[in-house]
């Protein structure tokens, strides 16, 4: 452990109850033939802090002092920590005793300031459910409890992590508060601001004031900017969501305008958007350009979806942990089919640890009246497979442009300039449509150019290096057991039909269909594990079946599997979402023996043997398993479920 004096910090505790009235309080009319007694329902909520724990390195301190000589003394509901070090810790329990006589809901905000703040790490456990929360302000989703009802006790961490070091950064002052308030009849909403439920995320919209969060819990429309050529202004409101739900943007009805499409001051957060403004009408004869929702500038974007092209027009745009999916438009019978994943057309944008697959990649193009791109800065990104063009199009017919390319991988896409033109050297990137004038600005720093592996013997040799990207060509390849951090990525048509019993480990495989009598069978694998866009078809038995399992996160997501699954214990988490799972024979479709989530799935159990009672629909083996938003073909989603050993299946 670290010897050295750290910090000198106080943590204060407070329990701020809140009462919000309106439906508590009955309004009635009385004449003087009626008598009416009214007594107002009041939210009653007394909440004390139990024993203080120290910990150092994760060990126990007896007393008031960590290991290196720090102390935590208790004043009321102040806790204060004197001189503690890397790797020290305190540990609280928050109970509550709830004497309301109306239902209620609570939460837990944690607010941290001072200079050491965003370095310490706070958790927030209620129930059995845990909290990681970010530095600043952040809270715990609410929960709701009935009159006099128990509520969890909650538990705090706060720590210092043991890789700190900046001795420079000495205080830091946390608040950890309990929200307790009257229900407010909406238990059930899908859409929340600030603890409150609206019936659609347009009303949540209205009544949102600049900067605040809007949470959604199911898929969800926002509407254009009425007329033509406006712009709608979202005043710096941030919609995320609690499950990866959908966000569809659509045109005022009546409107075929390609202005009602612009947005402007918007932030979104863990969502998929779609856009469905333009994918009818007249404006499909050029669908590459004009399906394009449009963002005015000055939003940002984190770990978002899109499966339509966007155009970034003026101000800054930032893009982090973003999708792009360039794909044929659905208008492609009047005229052009397919659109790139992004256009940044004026202004400047940033796309930091984005990903860009399909037809086409990015586009830097200042191809119309007024329009100037001045930078883009591409970070850590990868692009490919695409099939129609280079990773990066740039077309600067205006000003300066700066593009910066930083440490971003080419995988399977097409040639550039580069190939053949040795004056800009920047093969899989750059195409200039031999307009791009003199002063362009591209700087390429650590970039890695990936194309389909030739033969089998390079495959290997790839799949065996740490980090590698392997991209297969069309037809059939053998995988071996693979280094840790390999990504493997499969061009239109290619097919592993034989895969060693090797160890997977920190590994990324998309749109490669596995195929043979156990079409996925791996042993030993550990870490993050990413499926997307696959195919698992087995002949016999397994489609995908795991020996054995470390600390593993695995994720199948918008695959087809056909085949029994078997996933064995050692898993963290399993998670299938948007897959089509088919049964085969006499074997079942899901068997879990750790924790796993199966969301947005559709079933169908037509060739599961009706008889075989044990090895029929889904088991969760002394594990829970959340089934939500899933359909079964075949009869209702609750005909599939069976339950093995302690395990349990929800619905939602």
């Amino acid at each position: 452990m670290k010897k050295k004096i750290i910090l000198s910090s106080i943590l204060s505790i407070v329990l701020c109850l809140s009462l919000i009235a309106g439906s508590t309080f009955a309004l009635f009319t009385s004449t003087s033939k009626v008598n009416i007694a009214v007594n107002s329902a009041k939210v009653d909520v007394q909440a004390v802090i139990g024993n203080i724990e120290l910990y150092s390195l994760d060990v126990l301190q007896p007393g008031m002092t960590f290991e290196n000589g720090g102390t935590a003394a208790v004043v009321g509901s102040d806790i204060t920590l004197t001189n503690i070090t890397p790797g020290d810790a305190v540990k609280f329990p928050i109970t509550a005793d709830n004497k309301s006589t109306v239902k209620i809901k609570y939460s837990v905000t944690v607010h941290a300031e001072g200079p050491l703040a965003p370095h310490l790490n706070a958790t927030v456990t209620i129930g059995s459910t845990e909290y990681a929360l970010e530095p600043g302000t952040a809270t715990t989703p609410w929960t709701t409890v009935l009159p006099g009802e128990a509520i969890d006790t909650v538990n705090v961490k706060i720590l210092l992590p043991v890789e700190f070091e900046d001795q420079s950064l000495e205080t830091a002052k946390i608040s950890v508060t309990l929200n307790a308030i009257q229900f407010n009849g909406r238990e059930e909403s899908t859409v929340t601001l600030n603890g409150y439920g609206y019936d659609t995320l347009e009303e949540a919209l209205a009544a949102a004031k600049g900067g605040e969060t809007i949470v959604i819990s199911t898929n969800q429309d926002v509407i254009g900017a009425a007329g033509t050529s406006q712009v709608r202004d979202f005043k710096g409101v941030t919609i995320t969501s609690d499950n990866n739900s959908t966000v569809t943007f659509k045109n005022v009805a009546g409107s075929n305008s390609t202005g009602t499409c612009s947005i402007a001051n918007l932030n979104m957060k863990d969502v998929t958007f779609v856009d469905e403004t333009f994918y009818t009408g007249e404006n499909g004869e050029n669908a590459w350009e004009f399906t394009y929702f449009e963002i005015a500038g000055n939003n940002k974007f984190e770990n978002v979806v899109f499966t339509d092209g966007i155009f970034v027009e003026d101000g800054h745009s930032d893009f982090v942990d973003c999708s792009f999916i360039g794909h044929n438009n659905d208008s492609s019978a009047y005229g052009n089919g397919t659109m790139y994943g992004a256009w940044v057309y004026s202004g400047s944008a940033t796309f930091t640890g984005c990903d860009f697959t399909g037809t086409r990649g990015l586009k830097v193009a200042d191809m119309y009246a007024g329009s100037d791109v001045t930078e883009v800065i591409v970070d850590d990104c990868f692009f490919g497979p695409l099939s129609e063009k280079p990773g990066i199009a740039v077309d600067n017919r205006k000003g300066k442009l700066n593009l910066v390319i930083n440490n971003s991988t080419f995988a399977g896409t097409q040639p550039g300039d580069g190939e053949t033109n040795s004056d800009n050297g920047v093969p899989y990137i750059y195409e200039n449509d031999n307009r791009t004038p003199a002063d362009t600005t591209i700087t390429v720093t650590g970039e890695k150019v990936v194309k389909a592996a030739a033969s089998q013997t390079e495959i290997n040799t790839a799949a065996t290096t740490k980090d590698e990207v392997v991209v297969l060509g069309a037809g059939s390849w053998t995988l071996p057991g693979l280094a840790e951090g390999v990504t493997i990525i499969g061009e239109d048509g290619a097919k592993v039909t034989s895969t060693l019993s090797g160890t997977l480990n920190n590994t990324t495989i998309k749109n490669i269909t596995f195929e043979g009598a156990n079409a996925q069978r791996w042993a030993y694998s550990r870490g993050t594990l990413v499926f997307e866009n696959c195919e698992f078809i087995a002949t016999s038995v397994y489609a995908i079946h795991y020996d054995g399992l470390n600390n593993a996160n695995i994720t199948y997501k918008n695959c087809k599997i056909v085949g029994w699954v078997a996933i064995g214990s050692g898993a963290e988490h399993v998670t299938f979402e948007g897959c089509e799972i088919y049964g085969n024979g006499a074997y079942g479709v899901i068997r879990l023996y750790s924790e796993g989530t199966i969301k947005d799935c559709t079933f169908d159990v037509s060739a599961v043997n009706p008889t075989d009672v044990f090895q029929d629909g889904i088991h969760a083996v002394d594990c829970n398993i959340d089934v939500i938003n899933c359909t079964n073909v075949n009869g209702a989603i609750d005909d599939i479920f069976n339950i093995s050993g302690t395990g349990t299946i929800t619905k939602k």
